[in-house]
């Protein structure tokens, strides 16, 4: 019976400790009974919708245009080429459709419309200048997109000074490297009017558009097309023992006959020395013709003149001189009536008579006598 009571006692000190420990510990943090108030994670920043950036295009060099992030994560780097003058660029990209562009899906690759399933839009930038300034290449877009999108990208333009042209394809595909896309500015002018804004979208397929002869965005002007590199042509090598054929000989360009211009007066031309006419000779083995007895005349008035006349030639060349001929004149029988007075002449006092005269011009070896109609008529 006393040992009951002994261990129920025993119990209640037991409580009394654990009770007077608990209190202390209580007391021991700072003597008060308040918990401190939870930390919860700080909410993550509002992501915008656009962003902006200004930049200065110049006639001198390259410049950048680094834009983002916005929704999605979005950021992009456009570089735009040497300007034909200085001006401020104010460059946007944003999600929603610029206002007054027409939807996407009536994008164009000339000649043909695009309007195919999964046309989809990803971002759009828009291009606003102070000035008139004229670029030489399309403006390079390297776009970062951390979420999955189309196969095949491309890079449209919509210019409002021409609206019937619609969206229009300046680049694309695009080369992808992780989740950023690059394009390449292709050679095209682009005149940006003073105080209009022009637009961009990055976009894309999910086929790769049909590539038609290559045609400049609308209202631009194609860049110069490169002259192409001729090809070599090899010189032929004979075969191995064989005997080359005999080279060609080179066909001789014929020499125009040099004569005296049209309108040109002759430089005088001194009177040449009477030379005597031979006898005709008969060709070897042939039988001469009859000789027709001379037909005396009365004087020594000349029944017929004839005056050898160079042929026309558009460029003066010099004067002809003749051998054998005589100087038309009061003094060998001439009148001042003569077609061909202080001409040199030949004089024929019969019929069949034969006269031979030799004619030279410095410098030519080769040119063409004709006898004049006027004075001797057919010859």
């Amino acid at each position: 019976m006393n040992r009951h009571v002994r261990s129920v006692r025993l119990r209640n000190v037991l409580a009394g400790t654990a009770v007077a420990a608990l209190v202390a510990f209580i007391a021991g943090c700072g003597g008060s009974n308040s918990l401190p108030a939870p930390v919860y994670p700080t909410a993550p920043p509002s992501v915008p919708t656009s962003a902006t950036a200004t930049v200065m295009v110049n006639p001198n060099g390259t410049v950048d245009a680094n834009l983002g992030p916005i929704t999605g994560g979005i950021t992009s780097d456009i570089t735009f080429p040497a300007g034909s003058t200085t001006a401020n660029a104010v460059v946007t990209m944003q999600t929603a459709l610029p206002s007054g562009a027409p939807t996407v899906q009536n994008v164009k690759r000339l000649p043909s419309n695009i309007n195919g399933s999964g046309t989809t839009s990803v971002v759009f930038f828009t291009v606003t200048l102070p000035v008139d300034v004229t670029f030489h290449l399309v403006p390079d877009f390297k776009i970062t997109v951390p979420f999955g999108i189309g196969p095949y990208a491309y890079i449209a333009y919509y210019a409002p000074p021409t609206p019937q042209s619609g969206w229009t394809v300046i680049a694309g595909p695009a080369s992808l490297n992780g989740h950023t896309y690059t394009f390449s500015g292709q050679p095209a002018t682009i005149t940006l009017k003073a105080g209009v804004t022009y637009d961009f979208v990055f976009f894309t397929v999910n086929s790769p558009l049909p590539t038609p002869s290559p045609t400049p965005c609308s209202g631009c002007t194609p860049g110069p097309t490169p002259s192409p590199t001729p090809t070599p042509t090899p010189s032929p090598t004979p075969c191995s023992g064989c005997t080359p054929g005999p080279t060609p000989s080179p066909t001789p360009t014929p020499t125009p006959s040099p004569t005296p211009c049209s309108g040109c007066t002759p430089s005088p031309t001194p009177s040449p020395t009477p030379t005597p006419t031979p006898s005709p000779t008969p060709c070897s083995g042939c039988t001469p013709g009859p000789t027709p007895s001379p037909t005396p005349t009365a004087s020594p008035t000349p029944s017929a003149t004839a005056t050898a006349t160079a042929t026309a030639s558009p460029t003066p060349v010099p004067s002809i001189t003749f051998t054998g001929t005589t100087i038309d004149s009061a003094s060998t029988g001439g009148s001042s009536t003569d077609p061909n007075w202080n001409q040199p002449t030949l004089f024929f006092t019969r019929a069949q008579q034969a006269e031979q005269f030799t004619a030279v011009q410095t410098g030519t070896s080769s040119f063409t006598l004709t006898l004049d109609p006027t004075t001797c008529g057919s010859g």
